[in-house]
């Protein structure tokens, strides 16, 4: 996904992904690797009435169009029974007809092992939601929802469906309605999932807790989290000086104005891949609204995102969210991709595209594993409160490269992670692997 700084340049993706058969590399962390569990996908659609349509509405005069939105939400889920099947999944623009902004965009497409509408296992697994970039879809990150879902979590990604930017377009259209639509569509598909959780009519009702909930947000759902997780929208900032004028700038919602907005219930954890909106340029909430999450967050992003931004975007947000137990996770020499799906065969001779998916130093499978190692391991202590994730999230360097696993003259580890007989080595890395990464924790401050 590709957001510029200047929030009114936003990139379009718009070409059709590789279906590639996913496979477990024996270089991934070990906790990278797919549980034990059977996993099942279906979709589910999710009505949220009274919603501003954009395509419909004028923002040169103020006209406003209301409609039921229809937000499609793909679930991953651990399955009672069955053997796996490569499952194709794509992207889906309901209004791509003539004259549409989605009429010459091709259809994304992820492959993936699961159960199409498999049943579900009955318990409380934990609710995992996950929310897309700016124009990607609900299975750019199918490979962290299978390795989630594998390991006991229903895991729903929604497709905001975001109205893509064009060359020559207006492109005030698609900034206003993804940051005024993240947090809406967030908050209206954890309350539907909350509602069906108890529905018998619904088939996986019964099959997990909405009062133990995860939110994982990457760049502009990352941005739309934040006030999920209840830090109101600061009206004095910059974002509101880029909206158009009245009665647009009202259409965030309505704890804009204040410092504190209510979290969605339930929540447990937080999790902010390069999450957009703290550059100052763009800066969209202030730092006591920041301080008012508590929920433990785990917070990852490259080194050198010039899309978000680092050291005054991502790590300000992380740096102001000071009621909150939380970690930090950088791959050095990284931009913004650092999550999802990596740049399709399709495209390999055009830059503009690539670098849309891809990174310039990282290998695009290498970063998707990490980020699953860490997702599960701050996920099972958060919501588990499983103290074995512990030494996973608390290394013994800072940095993964000052780590040392000195070898006995003439012996061989091979694939062997490191464990506790490895003290001064990243957990769960193979020795020589453990590169490029720096992990920060900090427990809540009152400073």
């Amino acid at each position: 996904m590709r957001l510029s700084l200047t929030p009114l340049a936003l990139l379009c993706v718009c070409l059709a992904a590789r279906a590639a058969a996913p496979s477990q590399r024996a270089d991934y962390p070990e906790l990278a690797q797919r549980g034990t569990n059977a996993v099942g996908v279906r979709q589910v659609e999710v009505i949220d009435p009274n919603r501003v349509n954009f395509l419909q509405s004028d923002l040169a005069t103020g006209k406003v169009t209301l409609g039921d939105r229809h937000i499609f939400v793909t679930i991953w889920y651990p399955a009672a029974s069955g053997d796996a099947k490569t499952v194709t999944h794509y992207d889906r623009h309901p209004g791509a007809g003539p004259g549409s902004p989605y009429e010459n965009s091709a259809q994304f497409q992820e492959t993936g092992l699961a159960i199409p509408d498999a049943a579900p296992q009955k318990g409380t697994a934990p609710l995992v939601i996950l929310s897309h970039g700016f124009t990607n879809w609900a299975a750019y990150t199918s490979e962290l929802a299978e390795t989630l879902a594998s390991r006991g979590y229903v895991v729903a990604s929604i497709d905001h469906d975001d109205i893509p930017y064009k060359p020559g377009s207006n492109p005030g259209l698609a900034f206003v309605d993804t940051s005024s639509g993240r947090a809406r569509d967030q908050r209206a598909v954890a309350s539907r999932l909350r509602a069906l959780s108890t529905d018998s009519a619904f088939p996986l009702a019964g099959s997990y807790d909405p009062d133990n909930l995860a939110l994982i947000g990457y760049s502009m759902g990352g941005f739309g989290l934040l006030e999920s997780a209840g830090a109101g929208y600061d009206a004095n900032g910059n974002l509101f000086k880029l909206l158009p004028k009245p009665p647009f700038q009202g259409l965030l919602d309505d704890p804009a104005a204040q410092a504190h907005a209510t979290p969605i219930p339930g929540l447990k954890a937080l999790v902010l891949l390069a999450p957009w909106g703290g550059q100052p340029a763009n800066r969209s909430w202030s730092a006591a609204a920041l301080a008012t999450i508590s929920v433990p967050t785990l917070v990852v992003d490259g080194d050198h995102d010039d899309v978000a931004g680092f050291d005054e975007g991502v790590k300000w947000i992380y740096d102001s969210l000071k009621s909150s137990d939380r970690y930090l996770l950088v791959f050095e020499n990284a931009r913004h991709n650092i999550v999802g799906a990596e740049a399709p065969e399709a495209v390999f001779g055009t830059f503009s595209k690539i670098e849309s998916f891809d990174e310039p130093v990282w290998r695009k499978d290498r970063i998707r594993a990490i980020d699953d190692h860490f997702i599960v391991a701050f996920l099972a202590r958060s919501l588990h409160n499983d103290a074995a994730m512990d030494p996973y999230l608390n290394p013994p360097t800072l940095r993964s490269s000052d780590g040392t696993w000195p070898l006995k003259p003439g012996q061989n580890v091979g694939g062997t992670y490191a464990g506790k007989d490895q003290p001064n080595y990243w957990p769960g890395f193979q020795r020589r692997w453990a590169l490029g990464l720096s992990l920060q924790h900090d427990k809540p401050s009152t400073k």
